[in-house]
């Protein structure tokens, strides 16, 4: 088992801090080793170990994330319990992948599919989370990425654990299976990224968009606040920006009418730009808060966007017998109200922008949803500070480049303290800065009205991969093991 766990923990080298993206082309691969030919209960517990020391090496630099109880213990408690529920993930791949009881080629697809259901299976749901998926360590090599496009973070997952497992059928003795295999897949996946940014046609149109990031500013009055609002504002327009974004949650808003909505509309209107602002809305009936954004213009009302994917077990939160169980740890409050539709903000005049707020852009479906709606270009506003350190924060930064690939959209991402802000491209162009202070960067953006395969698609890789591992189950239970 300490082969596995060895060979895990070589997988989670490919995230920050290191980087080290080249170790998910064979780090992988001695785990599938190991579980080739296993049966249910002994590739389950194989599995399990491999889990572990994939999720213990790349969440230990996130324990400070999970300390938000009063005890310290509270902290230890919680990083446990999402490790568990993680680990039952990666046991499920492994029993069924025994199950199956596939050999030779049909066991490397039948374990990418499986993985690939996996990887899937786990982001559904309120209790969701796509964290820490392989396609995630490919984010600094963006050209390796490319095959999102097509068939979203899950192909490329599957490209790489049939990668692996092509690796582990040649140290298996099986060479010549495994080379045709590994051609292929080298094949498809370096022609594609090739043949794709040959042949993307450029960009309709393009946009000045300023990203905000600001600092903690606690100390600082409102006024003083609202002072440095508007310099930001003018420096952007300066530049040439059409857009301005801010941070998730910048404001607070009874209603997008009251005296603080009304400040944005004339800054707007005072500096003839757009404007795109994070802000807090209290919802009249509920009294609950909504997580917003709202798009100001020099004469109409402001355009709204309410979150729809909210963060578990903090802004989402279980019904009160669970929720009261885990008070100890942190969990309290109400929670926030979801928004009911994902739409782009449409603004007389501009092309409709799609918006990402912080947690949503770790999931596909999101940004896919805002691009079938017409959406020419995606912005994320997102605020940092719970994530508590540089090395989770640029691990979640990580997923803005999968979401631009994925859409076939420029993403502007304005942030709160943050790891980084910038822009990025949908044949992985990545114009960021790493600030320390509070600042404003301008850049262009192009505009797209095609459809990737993906958006137009959605999650079609992970239907075909149900569909390739009931037909390989069934051959398998109805035939014996197969060649």
């Amino acid at each position: 088992m300490g082969w596995l766990a060895i060979s895990g923990a070589l997988c989670a080298l490919a995230f920050a801090p290191l980087n080290w993206w080249w170790v998910l082309f064979f780090a992988p691969a001695l785990g599938l080793y190991r579980l080739y030919g296993a049966g249910i209960a002994q590739a389950a517990w194989g599995a399990f170990w491999w889990g572990g020391g994939y999720w213990v090496a790349l969440s230990v630099s996130a324990l400070p994330v999970f300390q938000q109880g009063d005890s310290e213990w509270a902290g230890g408690v919680a990083w446990t319990l999402a490790l568990l529920w993680m680990l039952g993930w990666w046991t499920a791949f492994g029993a069924l992948l025994g199950w199956l009881r596939l050999q030779g080629w049909q066991w490397v697809v039948g374990a990418a599919c499986l993985w690939t259901l996996m990887s899937w299976a786990r982001t559904l749901g309120a209790l969701g989370f796509p964290w820490g998926m392989l396609a995630q360590g490919l984010g600094q090599t963006p050209f390796l990425l490319l095959p999102a496009s097509l068939g979203g973070a899950w192909l490329v997952e599957w490209l790489i654990i049939a990668w692996n497992g092509a690796l582990a059928l040649a140290w298996r003795g099986q060479g010549r299976t495994a080379s045709a295999l590994g051609g292929f897949i080298a094949l498809f996946w370096l022609g594609y990224g090739a043949g794709y940014r040959l042949w993307t046609p450029p960009p309709t149109g393009t946009l000045r968009v300023g990203v905000v990031y600001l600092m903690p500013s606690s100390v600082y009055a409102p006024q003083i606040q609202r002072e440095r609002y508007e310099s930001l504002i003018r420096t952007a327009v300066q530049q040439g920006a059409q857009w301005v974004a801010f941070p998730e949650a910048t404001e607070t808003c009874a209603d997008p009418a009251d005296p603080n909505a009304r400040r944005w509309q004339h800054w707007s209107a005072q500096y003839g730009t757009c404007l795109l602002v994070g802000a807090s809305i209290t919802h009249a009936a509920s009294r609950k808060n909504c997580n917003s954004a709202l798009a100001f213009t020099p004469d109409l009302p402001p355009a709204r966007y309410d979150k729809v994917k909210l963060m578990a077990f903090t802004e989402w939160l279980p019904p009160a017998p669970f929720k009261n169980l885990l008070r100890p740890l942190g969990i309290h409050g109400e929670g926030l109200l979801a928004g009911e539709r994902i739409e782009p903000l449409r603004v007389e005049g501009q092309p409709p922008v799609g918006t990402l707020i912080c947690v949503e852009s770790l999931f596909g479906w999101t940004a896919r949803q805002q691009v079938q709606r017409g959406a020419q270009w995606l912005c994320l506003l997102t605020a940092e500070g719970s994530l508590k350190n540089a090395t989770v924060r640029q691990q979640y930064t990580d997923f803005t480049m999968l979401r631009a690939i994925e859409t076939g959209r420029w993403v502007a991402r304005a942030a709160f303290d943050g790891y980084e802000v910038g822009f990025y491209g949908p044949l992985g162009e990545r114009v960021v800065q790493h600030p320390q202070k509070t600042m404003v960067a301008v850049g262009t953006v192009g505009l797209y009205a095609r459809q990737t395969p993906y958006v137009r698609f959605g999650d079609w890789w992970v239907y075909l991969c149900v569909i390739a591992v009931g037909m390989l189950g069934w051959r398998a239970r109805t035939q014996g093991v197969s060649d």
